[in-house]
């Protein structure tokens, strides 16, 4: 169905909301994260527009951290719809976005540009314990 996520695990320490591509490096970096002892919530959002906004603020009140996990540039793309859900619910909750800086990434090959990027799974699990650490 258009704009319902589904929820592939359920977690308590952080929630990854993906869509596209990424999604199997989402998958590798929830495998990483929980051979660490974490617990992760995995959105498979489908779409972004419409967004599943329930689901959204759902992982935001139950998990302890949000992440926006695109192929897309940081501004205007995932991070920027679920900032402005949250706002629109007048959450405050720590969001970390992973996306394309505001540059093109390098031409090449699928897999050295996951890896450019750090769009693969054990480098985005890397970066969610690197986050979840310095919020303990």
């Amino acid at each position: 169905e258009i704009g319902r996520a589904e929820i592939v695990c359920d977690g308590a320490d952080a929630t990854i909301l993906v869509y596209g591509m990424l999604f199997g490096q989402a998958w590798q970096a929830v495998q990483h994260l929980q051979a660490a002892g974490r617990t992760v919530r995995l959105v498979n959002l489908r779409t972004v527009k419409p967004i599943d906004e329930e689901t959204v603020i759902a992982a935001a009140l139950e998990t302890s951290l949000l992440v926006t996990l695109e192929d897309h540039f940081l501004t205007g793309g995932l991070y920027s719809i679920v900032s402005e859900t949250l706002l629109r619910y007048r959450l405050a909750v720590p969001v970390l976005p992973i996306a394309l800086p505001d540059r093109w990434f390098k031409p090449a090959l699928l897999p050295a540009v996951l890896a450019q990027e750090s769009f693969t799974g054990p480098l985005i699990a890397e970066a969610i314990q690197t986050c979840l650490r310095g919020r303990n």
